[in-house]
């Protein structure tokens, strides 16, 4: 059984995350925070396997609540739902240490596939983002081989 713990600020997003967890036999909601300032104690309180945030773009401090997280023992895995998807909050989502990313518009299927992931020690960004994370590298890669192809002149010197 996956246990998790949801902070979220909008009671309609817990709602509706409350109602995804309970459908689902291998999962169990065992708490929900709906201030970042309780997520350390409800943390300690509860140890959950996985603790979901639902990040709001003005949420100052949830990068550092999620950083904070990864210093409490007990390897808790940190899934991070948010904002429309833009590959800037979900690189500095990850680099706070969160395990998974979900952008706002994640269906009921990825949230339980994204908590199964983290849960079992993978890394999740579901398969559109992956997408376009490999679309940006092959355009990286593509760039990169035609400046290779460009011959570079030396100048040269006057004798």
């Amino acid at each position: 059984m996956i246990t998790v713990l949801v902070v979220a600020e909008q009671e309609l997003v817990r709602i509706g995350l409350r109602t995804v967890l309970d459908r689902t036999a291998d999962i169990r909601l065992i708490g929900e925070v709906g201030t970042e300032k309780d997520v350390l104690a409800e943390v300690d309180r509860l140890c959950p396997d996985v603790v979901l945030f639902d990040l709001q773009p003005t949420a100052v401090s949830g990068g550092y609540i999620v950083r904070q997280l990864a210093l409490v023992p007990g390897g808790r895995r940190r899934l991070v739902h948010s904002g429309p998807l833009n590959e800037g909050g979900m690189s500095h989502t990850l680099r706070t240490g969160a395990h998974g990313f979900l952008p706002i518009d994640a269906d009921a299927g990825a949230v339980i596939d994204a908590i199964r992931s983290v849960k079992s020690g993978r890394s999740y960004l579901g398969s559109r983002i992956a997408n376009r994370v490999v679309a940006r590298e092959r355009k990286k890669r593509v760039a990169a081989q035609r400046l290779a192809l460009i011959p570079i002149s030396t100048p040269t010197r006057p004798h």
